[in-house]
């Protein structure tokens, strides 16, 4: 047998997407120019070796994440007197944005060990830290209680699979 939440729980509260978009940076539009050049081509085999590799396609979005470092910590500050869930793919990008808020926040990443994981859930739930970062690997699945005391999450990265991003929404839309 296999229901969904909104069959079972009908009172489920809704939620909503706000993107925000950003100017690429340098590194970001060179990237994509070579890109859309090599996309206009009639292609051949001299032009598939041009595409990005799959190591300069992580390296890429990885420093797309780290671009997204700036804004992020801005919009972050903007969102006054309220706790907030901040994901992210890459673990660089989880610890800079921890250290941007070294007082105000706790960090949730798969490095972890499972007792400082834990510290991190009780400081935020309990304490004052105000922003929960954490890794959509690490901290998209598996723990509850953060719906308790927060309703707004912050994607800074996404990641490739849809489901972990449901998942990871899922941490705070649910009962309580």
């Amino acid at each position: 047998l296999r229901r969904l939440k909104e069959e079972v729980f009908h009172d489920m509260p809704s939620y909503t997407f706000a993107p925000i978009y950003l100017e690429p940076s340098k590194v970001m539009a060179s990237t994509l120019a070579r890109e859309k050049a090599i996309s206009g081509k009639v292609e051949s085999s001299a032009d598939r070796a041009e595409r990005l590799s799959v190591g300069e396609t992580v390296a890429l979005r990885r420093q797309i994440g780290l671009d997204k470092i700036a804004v992020a910590v801005e919009h972050l500050k903007d969102c006054e007197d309220e706790k907030i869930v901040v994901f992210t793919y890459h673990r660089d990008v989880a610890n800079a944005l921890n250290q941007a808020f070294p007082t105000d926040s706790v960090l949730y990443t798969g490095e972890q060990t499972t007792s400082q994981k834990q510290k991190s859930i009780e400081c935020f739930v309990n304490g004052k830290a105000k922003y929960f970062v954490a890794q959509i690997e690490a901290g998209g699945t598996g723990i509850d209680g953060l719906q308790n005391v927060c309703s707004h999450a912050v994607f800074v990265e996404l990641c490739y699979v849809p489901g972990k991003i449901d998942q990871a929404i899922g941490r705070l839309v649910r009962h309580g």
